[in-house]
């Protein structure tokens, strides 16, 4: 029987490669891993691992030489490729240079380089004529971000580490091109548009569209052709009304905390991982009910019956959710230990 080691296993991403695995693999044992020291254990479960325990860094690198562990978020990505240089996992590598992702500011110079509209972006207080800007973390794996509309609130944002100001695109829908990339070529896509995230400025999607844009595929082609070349990720754009444009906000070097909605669409993603094949059912928009549950109740409802006829996920984590949001309101909150809230997609 393979094993398979699915690090961070709290995220949303890896349940869904967990679930895919357990659904529509033949005799895969599938483990939850943490990383000792680095990915602490805290207390999750779930019906699709098979156990749930703690790896030191010497048994997931031995692992992973025959394929064996998938990191999931950024930062398990990130130690673990910065450990091994390149990270196989089926006919897939993923290879130290595509962390270039991970620092935000380079990766926006080398996307400008191809020609590609980013974001105005201020590394200094006195760029900044003008607000409201966007801030969010120079460094993936921080989830900070934000928009700033008064000076006071600027100079708080400044204080803190490792931030960078960007014009704000005032549109409110993010796009998504989520790709596997081999030697410069797309290997598999799919894209996807945030009708609403959490939090509202960008973040992790809630309700999520299938969509075809060409030029969303031409920008991302580009990215991938010559800067990352080999390995996972989404490729993040806002449409900006001034420029009539897609413009490119940042990629997420990792599996994406959306890929569930990519998987029920394209067979290719698992197969180039796992080699397992599987009909798509097929879905154009998807509702991730326990995030929308984080927005409070009156959102969970109007939204709800306003995207009727989507394919709802995650139905009874959102449960606990809304019972938590109720109670709160009522001043007896149920503790952490009770009904945990989200965690962070990092």
């Amino acid at each position: 029987m393979k094993e398979i080691v699915v690090l961070q296993p709290h995220l949303d991403q890896a349940t869904a490669i967990a679930k895919y695995l357990k659904e529509k693999g033949d005799n895969i044992r599938v483990v939850g891993g943490h990383w000792t020291k680095k990915l602490v254990d805290q207390g999750f479960r779930s019906r699709y691992y098979d156990e749930i325990r703690s790896f030191n860094t010497t048994e997931l690198v031995e692992r992973c030489s025959v394929g064996e562990v998938m990191p999931t978020g950024s930062r398990s990505t990130r130690e673990l490729v910065s450990i091994v240089g390149k990270l196989r996992m089926g006919e897939m590598v993923f290879e130290r240079n595509g962390l270039i992702a991970h620092d935000k500011v380079r990766m926006l110079e080398a996307v400008k380089k191809l020609g590609i509209p980013v974001p105005v972006t201020y590394l200094e207080r006195k760029d900044v004529v003008s607000l409201p800007v966007f801030y969010k973390s120079a460094f993936e794996g921080r989830h900070v971000r934000g928009i700033v509309s008064s000076w006071a609130e600027l100079e708080r944002v400044i204080s803190m580490s490792d931030m960078i100001l960007q014009e704000y695109i005032d549109t409110p829908c993010t796009y998504g091109v989520g790709v596997f990339a081999k030697d410069g070529n797309i290997i598999a896509s799919f894209q996807h548009k945030e009708l609403i995230s959490i939090p509202r400025t960008g973040g992790s999607g809630v309700v999520l569209e299938r969509i075809s844009d060409d030029r969303l595929l031409e920008y991302t082609r580009r990215i991938v052709s010559d800067v990352f070349r080999n390995g996972w990720g989404l490729a993040e754009f806002k449409f900006c009304r001034k420029r009539n444009d897609f413009v490119f906000m940042e990629f997420n070097a990792k599996l994406w905390a959306s890929i569930e909605f990519a998987l029920m669409n394209q067979g290719a993603f698992l197969k180039q991982l796992f080699d397992i094949e599987y009909d798509p059912i097929g879905s154009d928009r998807v509702i991730y009910l326990d995030r929308l549950a984080t927005l409070g109740n009156t959102d969970y409802l109007v939204n709800f019956l306003r995207y009727g006829g989507s394919t709802y996920l995650n139905f009874i984590s959102s449960m606990f959710t809304l019972v938590s949001n109720f109670k709160k309101r009522r001043g007896d909150a149920p503790s952490q230990a009770e009904y945990p809230g989200t965690i962070p997609n990092i």
